[in-house]
């Protein structure tokens, strides 16, 4: 009889859920969001070093923020001297930089 109050103790220990043990589970450390946050920094750092370094069109002279983002062409399309002015800062960088 004592061997079957021991068996069903260790059953229920078993499958008890102990709460004061951490959970160690890889990810506990991280919240969903900052593991997404993470994962959206990677990705940009990768793209980023990619396009100025790896792309075939990396071996082309101009300027950083031109490679990285469309940025550099919205301003000159959305704001200098009233937009639609991007053609002319080419024009300029392939006379400044060589065609």
């Amino acid at each position: 009889m004592r061997d079957t109050a021991r068996s069903s103790e260790a059953q229920s220990s078993i499958f008890a859920m102990d709460l004061t043990t951490p959970n160690t589970s890889p990810l506990s450390a991280l919240s969903w969001p900052s593991a997404f946050l993470l994962s959206a920094i990677t990705f940009v750092v990768s793209v980023a070093i990619y396009r100025l370094f790896f792309c075939p069109a990396a071996r082309f002279p101009g300027p950083i923020l031109a490679a990285l983002t469309f940025a550099y062409e919205a301003y000159f399309d959305i704001f200098k001297e009233g937009g639609g002015r991007y053609w002319v800062e080419i024009n300029r960088m392939h006379d400044a930089l060589g065609k």
